[in-house]
């Protein structure tokens, strides 16, 4: 089993430590409202908007927990709403890395076979998971077997509209084979899998979830724009250009319902 390198952490936490600002308040970062992390207070305000329908903790599923960053996020944009966390991860180390964040239960887990009985969650999360596994339809109904009836399920991935997405598919076995020879280590493998809105519309559809809200993030990130990332005005005209037209935004977030009662 593959252990966390002590000289990695300690270089993550000194490169935090020298962060300029905290995004959104609670992450550290270059910018204050960077677009490429903006799911994470859109996800959050999902949660904490469950909670209050519910009128009380909801338990929510991250799969795919890595950073803990929409947890450490949500304990800082609404702590009047906590949440049940519960996080997985196939790898064993990656749920050592933010042992610090308290308040979560982790199991190491396939997405594929979850430990948990049907419907034991209010929601799910599957925050920038899916383009990483090769059997992603599967993953879905399993998130989707695992919320109760009227639950929610939140997916995450990277957006590439057509024809882009085409060409990502046919140029990136190439790329991938080019950073091996250079010795790259892929530590949850290579990206398998690219998605554009029709494909998560699909994936959802099968998985027996109906598609509640569509949201985008991000139409120009970086570069030479990327000083706008800290004005608020470009965050919030983003987040409103994004529910508008989110296929074609750089990162895509699908908020599911799980129906009370299976249509097949």
């Amino acid at each position: 089993m593959r252990k966390v390198d002590p000289a990695l952490l300690a270089w993550r936490d000194a490169h935090e430590a020298a962060a300029p600002v905290l995004a959104f308040g609670a992450l550290p970062a270059a910018r204050r409202f960077p677009l490429r992390r903006a799911r994470f207070p859109f996800i959050s305000d999902v949660v904490a908007d469950l909670a209050s329908r519910l009128g009380r903790t909801p338990r929510v599923l991250d799969a795919g927990l890595g950073q803990a960053k929409l947890e450490r996020l949500h304990l800082h944009a609404h702590p009047e709403a906590p949440a049940r966390w519960h996080g997985v991860d196939r790898h064993a180390y990656r749920l050592e890395l933010r042992r610090a964040v308290e308040g979560i239960e982790r199991a190491q887990a396939d997405l594929l076979a979850l430990p948990y009985a049907d419907g034991a969650f209010d929601a799910a999360v599957c925050s920038y998971v899916l383009q990483h596994l090769v059997e992603p339809d599967a993953a879905a109904r399993e998130l989707a077997r695992v919320v109760a009836p009227g639950g929610l399920v939140v997916l995450a991935v990277p957006n590439l509209p057509q024809p882009l997405k085409l060409l990502s598919e046919l140029c990136h076995p190439l790329l991938v084979w080019a950073k091996r020879r250079r010795g790259r280590r892929f530590d949850y493998g290579a990206q398998v899998q690219f998605w554009n809105l029709p494909r998560l519309r699909r994936l959802v559809l099968d998985a027996g979830l109906v598609p509640a809200r569509w949201q985008g993030f991000g139409f120009v990130t970086g570069g030479p724009l990327g000083w706008l990332e800290d004005r608020e005005w470009w965050y919030r005209w983003n987040v409103a250009l994004g529910a508008r037209i989110p296929r074609l935004a750089q990162d895509l977030v699908v908020v599911c319902e799980r129906p009370l009662r299976s249509s097949r």
